[in-house]
């Protein structure tokens, strides 16, 4: 008489470690673009914050025709009250905008430039270079002081 077997229910040893190495091969793939996104997210702060500012400096200019030396003339709070969850401080320097990161983004800093087209009769045109990017016909005013990773930037914050 043969014997009778209760069937079995699981999964064996190897189909295990075969699920866990699957896991393990998307964990170590997912953990490091992660990271880089919650950078570029950080980032992103710096434009919100600086929406505002950008808006009074080129109304500065449109007023006096030249840009403001620092916080005080453009008539700002001081740049360590301009400070954000990731942001340390913004700082105006001669119509430049730094904006100075916390320790948790190594200290980075992003800078935002108002540039003005070069066109006689001169006009009021103005836009905003950032980072690294470059604008041919236009003359970019005070010094650029980012320092943040290329990866972490905006595309618009690249030069072409």
């Amino acid at each position: 008489m043969p014997i009778k077997t209760t069937p079995t229910y699981g999964f064996t040893l190897i189909e295990l470690m075969f699920v866990i190495s699957i896991i393990s091969i998307l964990a170590a793939v997912a953990i490091p673009n992660y990271a880089n996104y919650l950078k570029r997210a950080k980032v992103s702060e710096a434009f919100m914050l600086t929406g505002g500012i950008t808006k009074t400096i080129a109304d500065y200019y449109s007023f006096y025709g030249k840009f403001p030396k620092n916080n005080q003339v453009a008539n700002l709070p001081k740049p360590q009250d301009l400070s954000g969850q990731y942001i340390k401080s913004i700082q105006i320097e001669n119509g430049a905008i730094h904006v100075l990161f916390k320790q948790n983004m190594g200290n980075a800093t992003l800078s935002l430039r108002p540039a003005v087209v070069n066109s006689y009769p001169p006009t009021n045109i103005l836009v905003w270079v950032c980072g690294y990017a470059a604008m041919e016909g236009w003359t970019v005013v005070g010094e650029n002081k980012t320092d943040i990773e290329s990866v972490y930037l905006p595309r618009i914050c690249l030069s072409n």
